[in-house]
């Protein structure tokens, strides 16, 4: 009898042939995965939305975790652009549509204060959220109270590398995000004429 003849090789033949397919079925069955955008690195808040932030991750998800997140096949809200993260996002995150926000979504104008040595966090940096508060100058009286004037506003430049002596103290300028409606002719007297101390919120 000849080799490939045998009943006993074929039926092994069919057997071997038979575990390849239905293993490869149910491979195809259980991944059942989503390509979802994730963030490749660490971005700030402020910073444009680009291309090289993102990657592509297998992911599978339900319910309301599936709807919350960008998958690689939708379009984004707007174009990449246009879109600018809204809050700090830790590389290793999904893509949350609630984390982008429209550089056009409101009117805004870039206000700059000077703030004396002391009266700011010293690693203050771009993208971090601040409250303005203002005080009685060096010529005012010393119990009239601060004032928050503006906030929580957006830290568009630290003003670290652009110290300057401001009436024998060391001082830098920051340059901060206000939306118009908050710009008043009052914000920006106060903001020039008191002694200005920034809080930062986040």
């Amino acid at each position: 009898m000849r080799p490939w003849t045998d009943p006993r090789l074929l039926l092994g033949v069919l057997l071997v042939l038979g575990a390849t397919a239905l293993g490869a079925r149910l491979v195809a069955l259980n991944d059942n995965t989503t390509a979802y955008w994730s963030v490749v690195r660490d971005v700030r808040a402020g910073e444009t939305l680009s291309s090289d932030q993102l990657v592509s991750s297998p992911v599978r998800l339900d319910g309301a975790a599936a709807d919350r997140y960008l998958r690689v096949d939708e379009n984004l809200p707007a174009a990449m652009a246009d879109l600018q993260w809204d809050r700090d996002v830790s590389a290793g995150s999904l893509l949350d549509a609630s984390a982008l926000t429209r550089r056009d979504s409101q009117a805004v104008r870039q206000l700059p204060i000077t703030v004396i040595e002391g009266a700011s966090p010293d690693d203050l940096s771009r993208g971090d959220r601040v409250e303005v508060w203002v005080g009685p100058g060096t010529q005012d009286e010393a119990q009239s109270p601060s004032v928050r004037v503006l906030g929580p506003v957006r830290v568009l430049r630290s003003g670290a590398d652009a110290e300057e002596s401001l009436g024998g103290s060391l001082a830098r300028t920051l340059l901060v995000e206000v939306p118009v409606a908050a710009l008043t002719g009052k914000v920006v007297t106060t903001v020039a004429s008191g002694r200005v101390t920034i809080v930062r919120v986040s």
